[in-house]
């Protein structure tokens, strides 16, 4: 199925994002059926079977939507179009084989198409979550993390030659946050431990019952490793 699903692609796609598919290699084509890439993927499919068919398709937001899809266009799918499988990468897999069929399929009865440079916006919902998370943090150092944006005066460029590209406005935030880390002496000498695990809290009490409970799973893997040393 990956490699069905990778044959697909190549013939209807040369480019994702200006890379060249030729360079891509086998665990990448999963990718696809990746939260961040699915939705994405099935939406710019249906856009050009909906332009080279003149077919009225919904646009592909979330499961609910593709569903939709593969029953306006009646794709030949093993399984149900549940929201269990429509979750599940091996049906995902197969969903977008059939679309790209269709789709060659669409292009060959138009004798035409609308392009072979795909653009992926991708759905990353972690980068939209850090977004608040990074600002915060670079507020507390009077840095303005999204400046570079809005095109805002005093944006960080960042520390890359100028023939470079630019880096990512949270890398370049953070970048700019550890510089003034690196630079205030009044830092130098604390230690910062409690980043890489947290400080004990509890009471004497709390921590005694931390300590039984420890004791308790200790006694229980000796046990465990005298029978196993046994059965050896």
């Amino acid at each position: 199925a990956q490699q069905e699903l990778f044959d697909a692609f190549s013939a209807c796609f040369k480019t994702v994002n200006g890379r060249s598919v030729e360079t891509w290699q086998p665990h990448e084509t999963i990718m696809l059926c990746n939260d961040t890439t699915f939705f994405d993927l099935a939406e710019a499919l249906r856009s050009e079977i909906s332009t080279l068919t003149g077919e009225s398709l919904a646009p592909v937001t979330d499961v609910a939507s593709i569903a939709a899809l593969a029953k306006a266009r009646e794709l030949h799918l093993e399984g149900d179009l549940t929201t269990e499988n429509l979750a599940e990468t091996v049906f995902r897999t197969q969903l977008l084989g059939e679309l790209l069929v269709d789709l060659q399929a669409c292009r060959l009865m138009a004798k035409k198409y609308c392009c072979t440079d795909l653009r992926l916006e991708l759905s990353d919902k972690a980068t939209s979550e850090a977004k608040d998370l990074v600002e915060e943090v670079a507020k507390a150092f009077g840095i303005i993390a999204y400046a570079a944006r809005r095109g805002g005066k005093g944006a960080y460029k960042g520390k890359s030659s100028g023939a470079q590209q630019p880096a990512d406005e949270k890398v370049q935030a953070l970048e700019e946050v550890a510089s003034k880390i690196e630079s205030d002496t009044s830092w130098s000498g604390k230690r910062f431990d409690h980043l890489l695990y947290p400080y004990w809290s509890l009471s004497p009490e709390q921590e005694r019952t931390v300590y039984e409970v420890m004791e308790i799973f200790n006694q229980e893997y000796s046990v465990r490793r005298k029978v196993l040393t046994r059965r050896l």
